[in-house]
């Protein structure tokens, strides 16, 4: 992960050099966990960040180095604070969402059946 981080700072996202370091930081972060079924999901999870990271270049150069979101997780990691992480990873999560255009953003998920309802 950490060799990753570095590609991802020297190259930047904005080329596809700092692409496949993220690629490679999401394999590597999934691959660590060991659970196979979270293993199985790698090439999803790449292709899904790889594609969401060129779609809002594509609308607009990135506004904000997501180097220092990624460095957190994997700073937790490294000292073994599972909190940490998971939170890491939630607030990288949410960031890369605010940095989709608002109109593609993905919808909150509803609270309740009741709610799911009103929304078709």
């Amino acid at each position: 992960m950490r060799h990753s981080l570095d590609a991802m700072n020297h190259h930047t996202l904005h080329v596809e050099e700092g692409r496949i370091a993220d690629k490679e930081f999401h394999a590597a972060l999934l691959l660590a966990t060991g659970n196979p079924f979270i293993v199985s999901l790698t090439n999803g999870v790449t292709a899904a960040v790889n594609a969401l990271t060129e779609f809002k270049q594509r609308i607009a150069p990135l506004k904000r180095d997501p180097v220092p979101d990624h460095l957190r997780v994997y700073d937790a990691i490294a000292a073994k604070d599972p909190e940490a992480a998971r939170s890491a990873m939630g607030e990288l999560i949410r960031l890369a969402i605010l940095d989709t255009p608002v109109k593609q953003r993905p919808k909150p998920a509803a609270s309740n059946k009741a709610s799911r309802v009103a929304h078709y």
